[in-house]
């Protein structure tokens, strides 16, 4: 509604349904179980249609207890038996940096607040948005609570999380919406690629690396690693130096990357390993790895036509508009909005189909340097699971022992060419041997001196069982090429020893796969359903939906922070399990 001037003037005016609530973001509290042990992390904002509409950055940590505290009163006694017995205290350290990823046009004075144990509830307002992406709000907030360790207390802990809840305001001052909406534009003009697509891409992308290592059987009895030698025209990692008539192991190991997407793929073990498809070429032939672009390919086709649904609807809604013979006020501002999403989309469709480079979406390059031996070109796996039946990835809308990864084929192999390897050891879930005898492939090439013309390629196949997404089973291809030479002399034993005249080298080479459950919602949807409420839409319905997708990403939230918790443990050589 249009402000008259005399409630403009007024300093107390606070136009109606100024403000909203955005979502409430959950911190499970179990690294308080630990002392003096930080975990900062960013929990999503869920809305309550069980929606992420944003993130918040939020850490915890019990700080070290006093030593100077008088252990007598540490156990306490009280007269009353109904009065809650104290083991101590422990102090509470709670810090919120900012929150990000939020709907630009509820990004007005955003606040947050919260209610740690039984303290009165905590309000933190937001600081100046000036300078930051749009959809971000800074809040640099830290509070240390002073609590008794009791039962309750303990439970509380264990058990129980923080709920932050995030409201935001839908005006600038008394600045119409449309205004907003303008210097929101201008705001975005800087940045070509919209901070809150790329967030919606890492909510649904996680990145795995696999290493492969083969050992040989040495002089003293023992298999040690082959040497991997970096050679410019190899682009699979490296050469493996194998030398001619050694029993080999082949070594395995596949782990999530810390840091690269935040969609939490656990891996159970590996169930399989096959080699095969033994081929010579050329030296001149360079550029084999292992590189496919047949899941991206299917990504950024889904995503085209997710897109092209939606600028249909724009389209029909515009079309309405302007052949409206008289427009009001609000339907040119609808005009406006929609013609700004529209070029939205546009935006949106050419940063996932041509992405540049360190975006962070599916298929972009990368300016970072890769650790040695790992392939510079990551390979896209999508599920193309339908992201519309739930903001987020539930396990349940995914088939028990599907083959992720299966069908996708490298140039030049043969699936008749490829040999089971009998697994033999797990060192650990995700890494596992297997003895290799090489005259199974009946190959000259691997039986005799590797000429110095000469490349040989081969392909490693692993099987994965996933542990999240439960029942998922992840084939994960690697292109190695190996080099065979004959028992060195004594002088060729020497100077290799003393690494005379060789080129860089290390002992493993690596590929890393992108894993991609479903595609995104695209700009407009969630925004739309935080606006407009359809009375005649079943509210019973609507409740259940929204309970259920919230309690899908609870689920997920506490199995990542879990996740963190142990590694945050491990890197400080704590062991889990010690609580307060």
């Amino acid at each position: 509604k249009k402000v008259s001037s005399n409630m403009a003037n007024d300093p107390f005016y606070e136009m109606e349904k100024s403000h909203t609530l955005l979502g409430v973001a959950n911190l499970f509290l179990e690294p308080l179980n630990y002392q003096d042990i930080k975990l900062t992390y960013s929990p999503p904002i869920i809305n309550r249609q069980g929606q992420i509409v944003g993130h918040i950055s939020i850490g915890i940590r019990r700080l070290p207890e006093n030593d100077d505290s008088d252990d007598s009163e540490a156990w306490g006694s009280g007269s009353d038996i109904n009065e809650p017995v104290s083991f101590g205290k422990a102090l509470c350290e709670v810090t919120v940096q900012d929150a990000y990823g939020l709907p630009p046009a509820l990004t007005n004075f955003v606040f947050c607040q919260y209610k740690f144990y039984d303290h009165s509830e905590t309000l933190l307002p937001g600081h100046d948005v000036t300078g930051l992406p749009v959809g971000t709000a800074r809040f640099e907030h830290k509070h240390i609570f002073d609590n008794e360790i009791t039962e309750d207390f303990t439970r509380y802990i264990t058990n129980g999380s923080l709920a932050f809840e995030v409201w935001g305001h839908l005006s600038s001052g008394f600045e119409d919406r449309i205004n907003s909406r303008k210097q929101e534009k201008e705001k975005s003009k800087d940045s070509s690629i919209p901070h809150a697509l790329v967030q919606r891409w890492s909510e649904l992308m996680c990145t795995l690396q696999s290493w492969v290592e083969i050992r040989e059987l040495d002089d003293s009895g023992q298999y040690m690693p082959v040497e991997v030698h970096d050679r410019p025209d190899v682009a699979c990692g490296g050469v493996y130096q194998l030398r001619q008539g050694q029993s080999r192991r082949l070594v395995v190991t596949v782990a999530p990357i810390e840091g690269f997407g935040l969609y939490p793929v656990v891996c159970e073990r590996i169930t399989g390993i096959s080699i095969g498809s033994v081929c010579r070429v050329g030296k001149m032939h360079a550029g084999c790895d292992s590189y496919i672009d047949d899941d991206l390919k299917r990504l950024r086709t889904a995503w085209s036509e997710r897109l092209m649904r939606r600028r249909e609807m724009l389209g029909e809604k515009l079309h309405s508009i302007i052949d409206k013979t008289d427009k009001s006020k609000s339907d040119s501002e609808l005009q406006t909005m929609l013609v700004d999403e529209w070029v939205m989309l546009v935006n949106e469709r050419n940063a996932v189909l041509v992405p540049q480079v360190d975006s962070g979406l599916p298929g972009a390059p990368s300016s970072k340097g890769v650790p040695p031996g790992m392939e510079q070109r990551p390979i896209t796996l999508f599920l193309d699971k339908d992201a519309g039946t739930t903001n987020y990835m539930n396990p349940s809308t995914i088939e028990k022992d599907s083959q992720i990864g299966a069908n996708l084929l490298l140039p030049l192999e043969n699936n008749v060419l490829m040999k089971n390897l009998q697994i033999e050891h797990h060192e650990s879930k995700c890494r596992a041997s297997s003895s290799w005898d090489s005259s199974i492939h009946n190959s000259p090439d691997l039986n005799c001196q590797t000429a110095a013309q000469d490349r040989i390629y081969m392909i490693v196949k692993v099987s994965v069982l996933l542990g999240f997404p439960a029942g998922v089973q992840v084939t994960l291809r690697k292109r190695i090429c190996v080099y065979v030479y004959k028992k060195l002399s004594a002088f060729g034993s020497l100077m290799r020893k003393i690494g005379g005249g060789r080129p860089e080298q290390t002992n493993r080479t690596g590929v890393m796969y992108e894993i991609v459950p479903s595609i995104p919602k695209v700009a407009g949807e969630e925004e739309e359903q935080l606006d407009v409420e359809d009375e005649n839409e079943n509210v019973l319905e609507q409740y259940s939906q929204g309970i259920s997708s919230v309690e899908s990403i609870l689920e997920l939230e506490k199995m990542r922070q879990d996740i963190a918790l142990k590694e945050r443990l491990s890197t400080s050589g704590r062991a889990p399990g010690l609580n307060l």
